[in-house]
Order: C-alpha cells, then sequence, then structure tokens
C-alpha cells in the first residue's frame, strides 16, 4: 500500500510532533485516538536494537527536544510548515530527516541504501503545499532510497526528508490505513479543519501571498529595515505569507523580511513556449539554447509569464544600445562595448513578464523568482551584481566567469569565430550540448568522496557556505570516523 497527500495551509488545522508518555513504545492506531489527529504518520529514527525508547533524529515536539544529531528538516508553528534547520527557529514541533531526499527541487540521495523496503517521507511542493509519502514495506512498490526521491521529485517535491522506514513506515487516515504491528516512540500527527476539501490537487488562495525565500540564510528582523533587531532566520525554500509590504520589506508571521530575497509563488501555469521566445532562443549557443527553454519550462509552471526581450546581438546593435543615453535620446542601459557584452556571444539572455503595462513591475519579486530559477540552471543573475543591477539579465556563467568576456576573448577572439564552434545546433534550436566534451571540475573527486561518506550533499560546489552548514559537516565526518573505529 501506498499513501500519498499533498495539503495546503488552508485545508490544515494544525501539525505536530507527538512523543508518547515516557517515551513508551505505541501502536499508530492508539496514538490516532489518543491525539484525535486525521493523519498520523511515523516519524524519528530510534535505535530499535540497543534503545527502541531512545528517538536517534532530530526531533523536537512542544519545545522538547530530542535525537544526537543535527539536520534539516521541517518545522511546524500552527498551521504553517516551513524548512529548517535543527528547529533553529524556535518552532515547538519540528521533524528532523533521516537523510536529505530532494533540496531545492533537485535529487538529493543522501541515504544512499539499495534495500527495496518501506519509505516514509515529508516535504514541501513547489506550489507550497505539504507532501506525505508512505510506501509499506510489504507492497510491491517498495524502493530503494533513490526511487523514493525520484517519486517525491516527480510529485512535485521542493524540499524533502526521508524519515524512518522499514517495517517503522505506516500511517492512519481518514481513507486508508496500514500498521505493521511496530510500535514506535513518536509521531508526526495532522489535524485537519473540518471544512477543508480533501482535493490534493487544488490550491488554496492563501498561496496568492506565498514567497520562497531565495537566500541560503535570510534574516527575520523585528522592523522592516536592517536597523531593526534579528529574531531568527528562514532558509532557502521557506514558504512565508506575506500580510504587508513596506519600503520593499515584507511582514510574516515571525518578523520582518527583505523583498530581495523573496520570490513569488505563482498561480496559474503559464505557456511561455512562445514562437517569439523560441525565436529568441534559436540563436543562441547550444549550452545557453537548454538553459534558457529549462527557465521557460520551469517558469511557466511556478506560474511566472516570462518573454525574452533580447538573445544575441550583432556589432550594429551593440554600439546602437551602447550610443543610448550618450549620443542617442534615451537612458543608458549598458556599460560595455561590443564585443564585451555577453549577448554579442550568444550566452545571455534579457527578459521581462509577459503582462502588458507590468512588464518591468517587480513588486511581487517576478524577477527575483524568475533570477532565482536561472540561478539554477547555470545562469548568473544580474540582479546578484552591486555596481549595475541589471535585474531581467541571465547570462550563462560557465562563459562568463565574473560576468566577464575576457575568457571568451582570450580562447576565441571575436564572437564570429565562436560562433563557428557550435555546429548546426545555433541555428535549430537543438537542446544538444556542444560538441567539445566539457573539463572536469578540479574538486570533483572531493565532491564525489564527500557524498559517498554522507559528509555533504555534494550541492552548490563553487558556492560559499554558512556556518551552520560547515558545522553539520563536522559533525558528519566525526560521526564516519566513529562508525570507522
Amino acid at each position: 500500500m501506498i499513501y500519498q497527500k499533498k495539503l495546503s495551509r488552508g485545508e490544515i488545522e494544525k501539525i505536530q510532533c507527538y512523543v508518547t508518555p515516557g517515551l513508551r513504545l505505541q501502536g499508530i492506531a492508539a496514538v490516532k485516538q489518543t491525539t484525535g489527529a486525521d493523519i498520523v504518520i511515523n516519524a524519528a529514527l530510534f535505535d530499535m536494537k540497543k534503545n527502541p525508547t531512545a528517538i536517534y533524529s532530530p526531533f523536537i515536539a512542544n519545545g522538547k527536544k530530542y535525537g544526537n544529531y543535527s539536520a534539516w528538516g521541517l518545522a511546524f508553528d500552527g498551521d504553517e510548515f516551513y524548512w529548517d534547520y535543527d528547529g533553529q527557529s524556535g518552532a515547538k514541533h519540528f521533524c528532523g530527516g533521516y537523510s536529505h531526499a530532494v533540496i531545492n527541487g533537485e535529487i538529493n540521495d543522501g541515504l544512499n541504501s539499495s534495500e527495496r523496503t518501506g519509505r516514509t517521507a515529508i516535504g514541501i511542493t513547489a506550489d507550497g503545499r505539504l507532501m506525505i509519502y508512505v510506501v509499506s514495506k510489504s507492497d510491491a512498490q517498495r524502493c530503494t532510497s533513490y526511487e523514493l526521491c525520484r517519486r517525491l521529485k516527480e510529485l512535485g517535491a521542493y524540499q524533502a526528508i526521508n524519515l524512518d522506514g522499514g517495517d517503522s513506515s505506516q500511517w492512519a487516515a481518514p481513507d486508508s490505513r496500514h500498521s505493521t504491528g511496530r510500535a514506535l516512540p513518536a509521531y508526526l500527527c495532522i489535524w485537519l479543519k473540518k471544512s477543508a476539501s480533501t482535493d490534493t490537487t487544488g490550491r488554496n488562495d492563501e498561496m496568492n501571498k506565498q514567497y520562497r525565500v531565495t537566500a541560503s540564510a535570510l534574516n527575520i528582523r523585528t522592523g522592516p529595515g536592517v536597523n531593526y533587531g534579528r529574531t531568527g532566520t528562514y532558509y532557502n525554500g521557506n514558504l512565508v505569507t506575506v500580510t504587508e509590504t513596506k519600503n520593499g520589506w515584507a511582514r510574516t508571521a515571525k518578523g520582518w523580511v527583505s523583498m530581495d530575497y523573496l520570490a513569488a509563488v505563482g498561480g496559474a501555469a503559464a505557456d511561455n513556449m512562445t514562437t517569439r521566445n523560441l525565436n529568441v532562443i534559436a540563436k543562441l549557443h547550444p549550452d545557453a539554447q537548454a538553459a534558457a527553454k529549462a527557465v521557460l519550462q520551469e517558469a511557466g509552471a511556478a506560474g511566472l509569464p516570462v518573454i525574452y526581450t533580447d538573445g544575441i546581438r550583432t556589432k550594429a546593435e551593440q554600439d546602437d544600445l551602447y550610443a543610448q543615453g550618450r549620443t542617442k535620446p534615451g537612458s543608458i542601459v549598458t556599460n560595455v562595448k561590443y564585443p564585451n557584452s555577453a549577448h554579442n556571444w550568444g550566452v545571455a539572455v534579457d527578459f521581462c513578464r509577459n503582462v502588458k503595462g507590468k512588464e518591468y513591475d517587480n513588486s511581487d519579486g517576478f524577477f527575483n523568482s524568475v533570477g532565482a530559477i536561472g540561478k539554477k540552471h547555470g545562469f548568473t543573475w544580474g540582479g546578484d551584481w552591486t555596481s549595475f543591477v541589471d535585474r531581467p539579465h541571465l547570462e550563462l556563467k560557465k562563459f562568463m566567469p565574473g560576468s566577464s568576456t575576457k575568457t571568451l576573448v582570450s580562447q576565441y577572439g571575436t564572437p564570429e569565430a565562436f560562433q563557428k564552434t557550435w555546429g548546426s545546433a545555433s541555428s535549430g534550436g537543438s537542446d544538444a550540448s556542444s560538441s567539445a566534451p566539457a573539463a572536469k571540475p578540479w574538486y570533483e573527486a572531493a565532491q564525489t568522496w564527500a557524498k559517498e561518506k554522507n559528509i555533504a550533499d555534494g550541492n552548490r560546489p563553487t558556492e560559499p557556505a554558512t556556518r551552520a552548514e560547515v558545522w553539520q559537516m563536522l559533525k558528519n565526518y566525526h560521526n564516519m570516523t566513529e562508525r570507522n573505529k
């Protein structure tokens, strides 16, 4: 049997982590009856052989912390749920992962288990719903940890964690239940609003005011500005509901945050694969074509209507644009001459909102949202620049280290010579990669080793790590050495 559910905040009354009285082992049916929860699933990892009443994974219930290591997971505050590290947000309920499963929409198999067995996972979808997935050990669909990660991604997970599995994987819900008979010391309990819809595909109107955090760590402040005190932290992928905005700041349930690091959660899907967009893409470098298409597809799925306003530029077009605001009427829109723009080399696009009259409206974080998607697909976003902020701009990072054309000029001399290396893909809109094999990064061996040893997840190899991430990697390394003694 398999139980899978997606719930919006509008359907949830509250979510709590539950620890049995005195940590005595208790069956799932008894817990459901005792708590009155509508949905109960197994949650925390425990040592069933040595000490079955000792909770091993990070778990916070009514403010009391259990577990002997730190990890990412989901925090719960009433009907709110969000991505958190080790309960640092201060929520009274937190369920940490046995391992990662999906991070920022990508598979991240932190468990790396080839055993086909029962699996339990929870997460947050890209549109901000709580996701629950449990497959029983006795079902033909029992799976490896990687197969679980793949299923979660296919179901729309943006962040997800793997919980305890095997015979522990069980659930009790209004429409189905599965019990292996194994009693546990800890569970996750969910109470539903009595008037809530049971439709698992619908979305609540509250989603129109929801945003996703795009920074690795975002300070929460007592007021709308950097001079106000810090009260906590949101992490990348957290979904927050904005109730008020003021001078570029947004009020959430926990305090004020800068809107520069919030991406609007889109509404209905948008069709971005228009003839105009495809024509712009068809003239780009093959790698830029693939990345630009991926941005359109993901933005469309998120309800973000994107139109590409510019792609490759000829010398005449660059010269004409450079003259604007200097020798020709208009405002200055570029600071570089030919061939020093990424556009001249066919590795950049400019975009805006495909809504008449609101093309450059960023009041809801539209450009931040598309910029965050672009970075996932290998682009540098101009909105991150400090000397010349260019929110509508994306350029392929692999060809523009430091946002400079020096590497391209040094290697190819001119954009025309560079284009001769593209082959036929540049005129056909192909998704194929460049024929030249990409050089392996210098850190590849160390990255693979760190992933295999569960010391680090291997993501964001060229980006800085937060102190929290460094602490976790050190803890993971310590755990590995202890296991190998």
